[in-house]
């Protein structure tokens, strides 16, 4: 009789049940517009704080406590998909425990955010007055609470996605965020900038709710005892950890940018957070769409071919720059002029041309970035996660070193280019792990793909950057026509992921 091979603890998070169900053939279009929705109302509860509270010491003491929570957010948007196999896993018979572990991670981050974190807010907040510190203090402890909600949420929502209902939980998220921007507006009214933390601790408190209610039958984690440091706690804990590490540490650059870089006036770390976090939801309305559906199907091979890997790769890049590139050129052509159509009474016209300033390097960041986010799902699905992760500290490393050989990253230029550096050398490292022998010409074939497609949207920055209204609208269409022919151009890429689902 055929004996099953085991997995190994290396690619546990990579080998699906075969009992897994799909949701169906979901087109990289519906899956970006669903993303683009809860990415909407990000930044309608990012442009809510700047909106009713407005720029000022406060408002830059929220997002430098915000900047130290983001990589609890990454990791827990990353264990929606990647904690999906180890509910699938045939000896994963006990959910509820592995939901209250899941739980107990996110409890044990959230006292790590409290007890660590001053430290970085201290760094990051320098500049402030010591009544904005306070505010930067008490939104760091509200964020831990909503970090450890968003985990848990994050459980039962790979739960219910191991149960075949991800377009249900991907509702719940919409709606959790539509009621936490509700609740922002409201809190920010009464309190100030430290509204804002309120607001994401009900977004996260009712996505657990509402994914502790999808995920039918399943007991709260507090009905179990969260065991923080027994061994299989500590063994979940580094799967996970591993497994989203990648993104994570996208988000952590931020962190170090924000405490090596100078900063002139309290404007300056909320125009690099703003336009950090736009590039980072152009990433999550393209790039991890693609890369998850190729995790998703390619993984259900469980030693997926080489050449599949690099099929996915090069097929993918162009179909997710489809998306993001004509997005980001009518962000930065059209952007400036609407910021300028609204009231100085609303938002400050010195920080929204500040933002702009630093939205064009950051998004020119955005081209490695997405080759780096493409291949941590090939990362994932090829069992090379661990490798990888061990590479990333050079990426801090060269990040450090270009921002103090820029005295401090001292202009938008500087950040730009300090960034663009550490991202393409971790892409370089990235690629060597996965393709092994051969990875130069995987990288050349991909570049070659995706430079085409860059061409379109970069005649339109071209015209419309910087220039009158009527071009830049000019400029605008010609990008929407771009978008709109990709996607048209990217049923192919459906296509080619419906044959890879069938084999």
């Amino acid at each position: 009789m055929r004996t099953r091979e085991r997995p190994t603890r290396s690619r546990r998070l990579t080998d699906h049940a075969a009992s897994v169900p799909r949701d169906g053939r979901i087109s990289v279009l519906t899956a970006a517009v669903a993303q683009a929705v809860t990415a909407l109302v990000s930044i309608g509860q990012s442009l809510a704080l700047l909106v009713i509270a407005g720029p000022g010491a406060d408002t830059a003491a929220f997002l430098g406590s915000y900047t130290i929570y983001l990589p609890i957010a990454t990791l827990a948007a990353t264990i929606r998909f990647t904690g999906v196999p180890l509910f699938a896993r045939d000896e994963a018979r006990d959910s509820p425990r592995l939901t209250s572990r899941i739980a107990g991670l996110g409890l044990a981050l959230a006292l790590s955010m409290v007890a660590v974190g001053p430290l970085f807010g201290l760094v990051i907040t320098r500049s402030l007055p010591g009544s904005s510190r306070v505010v930067a203090l008490a939104t760091l402890v509200c964020l831990a609470v909503a970090g450890t909600t968003q985990i848990a949420g994050a459980g039962y929502a790979a739960l219910a996605s191991a149960q075949g209902k991800f377009l249900s939980s991907s509702l719940v998220y919409a709606l959790a965020g539509v009621a936490g921007l509700g609740a922002s507006c409201v809190a920010i009214a009464l309190v100030g900038a430290l509204g804002a933390a309120v607001g994401v601790l009900v977004t996260g408190s009712l996505v657990l709710a509402g994914q502790m209610r999808l995920a039918s039958g399943e007991p709260p984690p507090w009905r179990r005892p969260l065991k923080l440091f027994d061994r299989g706690q500590l063994t979940i804990a580094r799967e996970l950890l591993t497994a989203a590490a990648v993104p994570v540490a996208v988000q952590l650059h931020l962190v170090l940018l924000l405490a090596v870089v100078s900063h002139p006036d309290d404007n300056s770390i909320t125009a690099i957070t703003y336009s950090f976090l736009f590039v980072s939801l152009l990433l999550g309305a393209s790039f991890q769409v693609v890369g998850g559906m190729g995790l998703a199907e390619v993984a259900h091979s469980r030693v997926p071919d080489p050449r599949l890997l690099r099929d996915f790769f090069v097929k993918g890049l162009p179909a997710a720059f489809r998306i993001a590139a004509p997005l980001a050129v009518v962000a930065l052509v059209l952007g400036p002029h609407v910021a300028r159509a609204i009231s100085t009474t609303v938002l400050s016209r010195p920080l929204t041309g500040e933002i702009f300033d630093y939205l064009g390097p950051m998004t020119a960041v955005a081209i490695p970035w997405g080759f780096q986010t493409m291949l941590f799902s090939l990362a994932l699905a090829s069992g090379t996660t661990r490798r990888v992760v061990r590479t990333i500290p050079i990426s801090f490393v060269v990040l450090a070193v270009a921002l103090l050989a820029f005295n401090g990253g001292s202009s938008p230029a500087d950040v730009g280019i300090a960034l663009s550096l550490a991202e393409t050398a971790y892409v370089l490292l990235m690629a060597r792990v996965i393709f092994a022998d051969g990875w130069e010409r995987v990288i050349g074939r991909a570049t070659t793909a995706v430079l085409p497609v860059l061409l379109l949207p970069g005649a339109a920055l071209a015209v419309g950057y910087h220039a009158p209204l009527a071009v830049a609208s000019l400029a605008t269409a010609l990008a929407v026509v771009d978008l709109l022919w990709g996607v048209r151009k990217n049923r192919a890429f459906d296509t080619w992921v419906a044959r890879v689902r069938e084999r």
